[in-house]
């Protein structure tokens, strides 16, 4: 007796919603603070704009890049991570010795790389970490919009700083009575002042989510000695990115990552997965029946 398994799939997942919750609508008060940090600063670049102390060209160069960040932002923030369904919790349940974990907080069995998010109280397929700045898991299905989000912010507060960084200090260096303290004077520090702070935090917590996702890695898998999914940094982006390279930079779906976030392709073309629960420790095993395939074959 032995149990039907579907080969390795490579089939396109599509995107939905992240489910609401309590604990997530909790978090929203760190949202504000990202919008202000990315809007704030375009009303005293306008104004400048109008009084010719700045040109167009760059004020549409920061436009078009926080409009970016702010559509990945928008991607990072509604759509799903991605989890486990019934369907393929009953799968796995139907195998007569299955090896992957069995979650103890959820109660449903985790495919690889999959953990439980005490946020969302539930299982993330590839989960990185939960986000309290953009109110969302970030897992495989929108960790392209999280590391494109980082990408585009840190290219916007570097932008910014250029921008309004020499105004700020003139009117610093000024006396007290030749500064005209009005609202896009006020701003203006404000906005240099918030994005000189973030700056350097921002490029290494963005250069570490570039590195981690060019190795096949997440956050929680960084701390493991010997991750066996590395197939290469085209490959790795892929699994995050997509199969074409000409839409990784879009914060736009298009066919989503390669992959379903489920079954995982080791090094060696072996399939990987948990070998007890509630440990780290990783065997090969051989894949499990798909939703609807679950039967005994001789």
């Amino acid at each position: 007796m032995q149990i039907q398994s579907a080969p390795l799939r490579t089939k396109r997942v599509t995107q939905g919603c992240a489910p609401c919750s309590w604990r997530r609508a909790s978090r929203i008060v760190y949202l504000p603070f990202t919008l202000q940090h990315l809007f704030l600063p375009m009303y005293p670049m306008i104004c400048m704009l109008q009084d010719q102390q700045i040109g167009v060209t760059a004020l549409g160069i920061c436009l078009a890049f926080g409009s970016l960040a702010a559509l990945s932002l928008l991607q990072v923030a509604l759509t799903d991570a991605g989890g486990v369904s019934l369907s393929w919790d009953q799968a796995v349940r139907c195998a007569a010795h299955p090896s992957y974990s069995l979650c103890v907080h959820s109660g449903q069995y985790k495919p690889p790389r999959a953990h439980y998010d005490v946020i969302t109280r539930r299982i993330v397929l590839n989960f990185d970490h939960f986000c309290p700045w953009v109110v969302n898991s970030i897992g495989f299905l929108n960790r392209k919009f999280f590391i494109l989000f980082l990408i585009y912010m840190t290219i916007t507060s570097f932008i910014i700083l250029c921008i309004l960084g020499p105004h700020a200090t003139t009117a610093l260096q000024m006396p007290p009575e030749g500064v005209t303290m009005d609202i896009p004077m006020l701003m203006t520090l404000w906005s240099v002042a918030s994005h000189a702070l973030v700056i350097a935090p921002l490029i290494l917590f963005t250069g570490a989510h570039i590195y981690m996702a060019c190795m096949n890695e997440t956050s929680i898998e960084d701390k493991v000695a010997s991750m066996p999914y590395n197939h290469g940094i085209f490959s790795n982006l892929q699994s995050v990115f997509g199969e074409s390279p000409w839409t990784w930079p879009l914060p736009f779906w298009g066919w989503g990552p390669l992959g379903d976030g489920i079954h995982w392709q080791g090094v060696g073309s072996t399939i990987y997965g948990d070998a007890q629960p509630g440990t780290r420790d990783i065997v090969a095993e051989p894949l499990l029946p798909t939703p609807g395939s679950c039967r005994r074959v001789t």
